[in-house]
């Protein structure tokens, strides 16, 4: 007969993400808080997933008026949604650096904010920050592989097409399946060129 101590094997499930998370907590604390401040932060991440940029900046902007309660959260949004609507100027006033990157969410406010520099075509500023940040986690895999694609962005914005197509060919066969090669393979369909002209000593 089955044990009745023994547990049940845990299953992963989306309820393990951060969006998921934040949820939760959004949730549990709607009590305390204003009722529609949760709603609104809430609309606004549906709003940006649907590409819905405009109604995601409203709902966020008014999630951020209304209440202090995961105000990081709600202005890192802010600032992901300005950059998505090409306003990086804009972006850069929500998404201030923290002093140190202890957590998800402040690893997340860096690459947002990176992204705006770059779209503000702010090339020193981004290696000064990436070389900041590489002498912090120099070995982590996750760290090299988004150093590669914003390095690869970069010379591509510039017009250095040599450079670009090296380092994200590199990323390609080096961290194949990573979140940046959809994007990569849009960059170079644009130029004609197929994922799979991308061999091994090309």
């Amino acid at each position: 007969s089955e044990n009745p101590m023994k547990k049940s094997p845990v299953k992963k499930s989306w309820l393990g993400t951060p969006i998921a998370l934040t949820i939760i907590l959004l949730l549990v604390c709607s009590e305390i808080q204003s009722a529609d401040q949760p709603v609104s932060f809430l609309m606004g991440i549906t709003a940006y997933n649907e590409g819905r940029y405009p109604d995601a900046l409203d709902h966020l902007q008014k999630a951020d008026a209304e209440s202090l309660f995961l105000r990081e959260y709600i202005r890192y949004w802010i600032g992901k949604t300005l950059n998505a609507m090409n306003q990086p100027s804009e972006a850069l006033q929500w998404l201030s650096l923290p002093p140190k990157i202890r957590r998800r969410i402040d690893e997340d406010i860096f690459w947002a904010h990176l992204q705006a520099l770059i779209q503000n075509s702010k090339w020193n500023e981004v290696e000064v920050l990436l070389n900041l940040r590489k002498k912090e986690i120099s070995k982590d895999e996750a760290f090299r592989t988004k150093v590669g694609f914003y390095r690869g962005k970069m010379a591509n914005l510039q017009g250095h097409r040599v450079i670009a197509h090296k380092l994200w060919k590199e990323l390609l066969i080096q961290s194949a399946g990573s979140p940046f090669e959809d994007e990569i393979i849009q960059n170079l369909k644009k130029e004609g060129i197929t994922k799979n002209a991308f061999k091994v000593g090309d």
